[in-house]
């Protein structure tokens, strides 16, 4: 191990920064020249190319959840000019911190040299974390970004080390973990914001044109390294099963660079799933041939009878940006679909990399028109601001932070006259469906659905969607059983039937309560005693529309939800 400066310390003679930057290259040089894409595809750039060359060094293996000294290098393979920039990205959606350049006895603490002046500390632009569509399918959405441009010609052979101490890593296990550099040597470009939110984009200093696509992945080096350990394991009481009832989620996100194939895995080997759906935004399942490979993913991990692996997208729709998720019963006939109304998305460079076959919707009743007529179903959430024909709402998520109110809000859409299935999911933008623990950015546990389905297919669990036969946890596998009159949770009856219900709830803890609910509120309370509870209830009331479900708490706090039984 290579020693380390003092913490105080921001100047290094040239011996010992050399000695820093290069220890350790055996043992942390594990990526490989082409790197993957957020697909599980090959990406074009690698680790060398005509500009230069890319490489990790570090004092020792990273492991997941660790702090260890990171040092990048670029070696130069053609002299660079003065106002040349570089740019570092490494990915916002992994727990990896960014640098940063004020203490440098903190974490974090980011210092950028030149081996031709190792006393002469570069200042890097503020790490911020920008959101950029123009190195996606490449690198990810989300990233950290650390820029430095050159006061100086830097000649051919010569080094920009980034060196940040005690850099807080990936919280979880990755192979490979990615970095990025865009090298701009002929001091030709900006990236520029586009005033929308995080949102940049690379332009051409002299008339603020776009570059080109090609033209900035020739200039992208990619280097990875492995951040080992083991995932956190999930406890038996969130690994419970029953038969008829089949558990997972309908929304997750892969806004990271984990490939689809890990997000699968992680499902089925960890959370113990027995279907999930993993989302990128339609603007990015649009670009190139991601699509395909969302597709190809769900055929190659569905496992007949044992795991569906369902294909979709989330898109901020028109005209007020709702988000909406689809599922497709048999995505292999679906092409790309398009519909988002951010300014990022509509911008006329990012759509020109859209697939030749994408259907683009520029109306929300277009967007439901196109969804139908490819057998697909829309689902909401809380970023869902007016439901029109979604199927679904998610009355829990990782993603919420008051769940109360959102709760409400969906009692309130009903009250209304929506009728839709209610469902708990992660929307997990970690590639961890049903992940109990949390993770960037999302605090609480992952919900689950649990669906009465004929089959564990596409078509048996969108058919039990449709049918609104699911019901939904906070992130504990609660089964829960609501029916009236024989017919199941989720049923329409006429509004003289007998109001009489049929309640079963076996709890993964001991329970707190169990309440039925009418239009939203409560209508009776109970308070059992062990962890499995079940009773017949009635209601004399007979009003038009009314909607009844039942809603149980453990003294865990987590919570479960029925999809509601309508009369009328």
């Amino acid at each position: 191990m290579s020693p380390k400066p003092p913490p105080g310390n921001r100047s290094n003679s040239r011996r010992e920064f050399l000695r820093t930057t290069t220890a350790g290259a055996v043992a942390l040089s594990t990526g490989a020249v082409a790197a993957t894409s957020p697909g599980g595809a090959l990406a074009s750039p690698g680790r060398s190319s005509d500009l230069g060359e890319l490489r990790i060094v570090s004092d020792r293996v990273v492991a997941a959840s660790g702090k260890y000294d990171l040092h990048l290098g670029f070696t130069a393979k053609v002299d660079l000019q003065p106002g040349a920039k570089l740019w570092l990205f490494f990915e916002d959606r992994q727990g990896a911190a960014v640098g940063q350049i004020d203490t440098a006895a903190a974490d974090n603490f980011l210092s950028v040299r030149r081996s031709d002046a190792p006393e002469k500390e570069l200042t890097p632009e503020l790490p911020h974390v920008p959101r950029t569509l123009d190195l996606f399918p490449v690198a990810p959405e989300f990233l950290h970004m650390i820029g430095v441009t050159l006061d100086d010609r830097l000649a051919a052979g010569g080094e920009i080390v980034f060196q940040i101490r005690r850099w807080k890593g990936p919280r979880q296990p990755i192979d490979p973990y990615q970095f990025w550099l865009v090298v701009d040597d002929r001091a030709e470009w900006d990236f520029a914001p586009i005033d929308f939110r995080r949102y940049r984009k690379f332009v051409n200093r002299q008339d603020q044109s776009r570059v080109p696509t090609q033209q900035l992945r020739q200039k992208t080096l990619i280097h990875s390294l492995r951040v080992t350990g083991k995932y956190a394991p999930v406890a038996a009481s969130s690994l419970r099963r029953k038969p008829g009832v089949f558990w997972g989620e309908f929304h997750g996100m892969v806004f990271n660079q984990r490939p689809l194939d890990d997000y699968y895995r992680y499902a089925k080997s960890v959370a113990k799933l027995d279907f999930c759906a993993p989302f990128w935004f339609s603007y990015g399942t649009c670009v190139e041939d991601v699509w395909q490979q969302v597709k190809e993913a769900s055929r190659r991990h569905t496992e007949p009878g044992k795991f569906a692996a369902l294909a979709g997208f989330e898109c901020g729709t028109p005209p007020d940006d709702s988000h909406r998720c689809v599922l497709f019963r048999d995505p292999e006939k679906v092409p790309p679909i398009f519909c988002d109304s951010r300014p990022p998305a509509q911008d006329p460079f990012h759509q020109s990399r859209l697939h030749p076959e994408t259907v683009v919707c520029k109306t929300l009743p277009e967007f439901y028109e196109t969804i139908e007529r490819f057998g697909g179903v829309v689902t909401g959430h809380f970023h869902t601001r007016q439901y029109d024909q979604e199927v679904l709402a998610e009355i829990y998520q990782k993603n919420l932070r008051q769940p109360a109110r959102e709760e409400e809000r969906i009692y309130e859409l009903m009250r209304r006259g929506k009728r839709f299935a209610l469902a708990g999911t992660s929307d997990t933008h970690d590639s961890m469906p049903g992940n109990p623990f949390a993770e960037p950015h999302l605090p609480m546990a992952a919900g689950f659905t649990g669906v009465y389905a004929d089959a564990l297919t596409a078509d048996a669990l969108l058919d039990a969607v449709v049918a609104r036969r699911t019901f939904a946890t906070s992130g504990t596998r609660m089964f829960m059983n609501f029916q009236s009159n024989g017919q199941p949770l989720g049923a329409e009856l006429p509004i003289d039937a007998p109001r009489l219900f049929s309640i079963e709830v076996d709890a993964a803890g001991p329970l707190d309560r169990v309440e039925l609910l009418r239009d939203g509120r409560t209508l009776q309370t109970w308070t059992p005693t062990g962890s499995q509870f079940t009773t017949q209830a009635k209601d004399d009331e007979s009003s038009a529309g009314a909607f009844y479900l039942v809603r149980a708490r453990q003294q865990d706090g987590h919570q479960g939800w029925t999809s509601p039984i309508w009369f009328g």
